[in-house]
């Protein structure tokens, strides 16, 4: 157990801030949140290796270099992407799943099969969903999906390892990560945009936690080696979700869907059977090349692009304008005995490390002791 793909002792903080101002002390206090004890998170940064208590793998997602040839329009390169990735489900004979929760993400993400999809392709089309995902978008669930698709409750999608090569899972996973960050929505709606504007070296101005200070610095030690230039305070957001949460969210259901695999069969079913759109090649190209378009709209609507991707097919002016980009947990497998389990990540055989391990506790103890 020398290598971890991911690895978390429950004492990793993600990079979300959330920001408000104090009065009193005329300042900026930030918090940062800690992991949810039901899931598992790490920190690894996409651009550049970090020193950690533990030795990672490394990314499980490359960030794309060759900035070259990309689609000016958001649209275009939504289409694209997806008429990519179900020719590719097609070839390999596989029954696509959509894994919809009614957000943003994983809406834009159905829209984009409708209007990309053969007949064939939508006739063999899955949704795994449940009741909130009816509740956070009615009216898309009514219009588009009801007596159009078969439904599977998320609760009951069951993968047999023997089979699991049959099938494709498609979801909006690290749409936020390409398109934006919880702070960034979060001071929209507080209606601080302004501060988005300035130079991200204000987060020096910032107080903090004492424990938050070294996580701080080290998404500023990172911009020097991002392919695009950081500027603003919405850029360096921007940045430190797509570089340091990237692998958390693809990763993070793995262990449930998986929960009953062998470790390379984890590891086959990740980089063959799961389709996340906006961590494709070309999404993420789109979404460096155009920092400056996404800050720009965010006064208008947060996640503007996907919004009126979805606006464009569906009308629903409601949704559009008014929709909030919050968590989802229409996806989520609350049931699911795996999410009750102490789970703390994965080796590099991709074999999930489990706390209830006498190993992994005596591992875990000796990495505080020394650190």
């Amino acid at each position: 157990m020398n290598k971890f793909i991911s690895f978390s002792p429950k004492v990793i903080r993600r990079f979300d801030w959330n920001i408000d101002w104090v009065p009193e002390k005329n300042r900026y206090w930030v918090e940062s949140s800690t992991w949810n004890s039901l899931h598992y998170g790490h920190i690894i940064s996409r651009a550049h290796d970090i020193d950690t208590p533990w030795s990672l793998c490394g990314t499980v997602c490359e960030i794309p270099t060759n900035l070259d040839g990309v689609e000016d329009d958001f649209s275009d390169m939504l289409d694209s992407v997806a008429v990519d990735t179900i020719n590719t489900i097609q070839q390999k004979n596989q029954a696509p799943y959509i894994f919809y929760s009614g957000g943003i993400d994983s809406t834009s993400i159905f829209v984009a099969l409708l209007k990309n999809a053969d007949r064939n392709f939508l006739e063999s089309l899955t949704v795994v969903s449940n009741h909130d995902s009816i509740q956070e978008n009615p009216y898309f669930f009514d219009r588009f999906i009801k007596n159009k698709f078969r439904i599977i409750e998320t609760d009951k999608f069951l993968i047999d390892p023997e089979h699991a090569h049959e099938i494709a899972i498609i979801d909006g996973e690290s749409g936020n990560q390409c398109l934006g960050s919880g702070e960034i929505y979060d001071l929209a709606r507080k209606n601080r945009t302004d501060l988005l504007d300035r130079h991200y070296s204000i987060t020096e101005q910032f107080d903090y936690q004492p424990n938050d200070r070294f996580f701080v610095n080290l998404a500023l030690d990172s911009v020097k080696y991002a392919p695009v230039r950081i500027h603003s305070l919405y850029d360096f957001f921007w940045w430190s979700n797509f570089n340091f949460k990237f692998d958390h969210v693809l990763l993070r259901k793995i262990l449930v869907y998986t929960d009953n695999f062998l470790g390379d069969q984890r590891r086959t079913f990740f980089y063959n059977n799961l389709y996340r759109l906006y961590a494709h090649a070309d999404m993420q190209k789109w979404c460096m090349c155009n920092l400056e378009q996404m800050h720009a709209t965010l006064n208008t609507t947060t996640k503007f692009h996907p919004k009126k991707y979805i606006f464009d097919y569906d009308k629903n002016e409601y949704y559009f304008l008014q929709k909030k980009e919050s968590s989802s947990s229409a996806t989520i497998f609350s049931n699911k005995d795996t999410y009750k389990k102490l789970y703390i990540g994965l080796d590099a055989d991709w074999n999930i490390v489990d706390f209830t391990d006498r190993k992994t506790r005596q591992m875990i103890k000796k990495i505080i002791l020394e650190n």
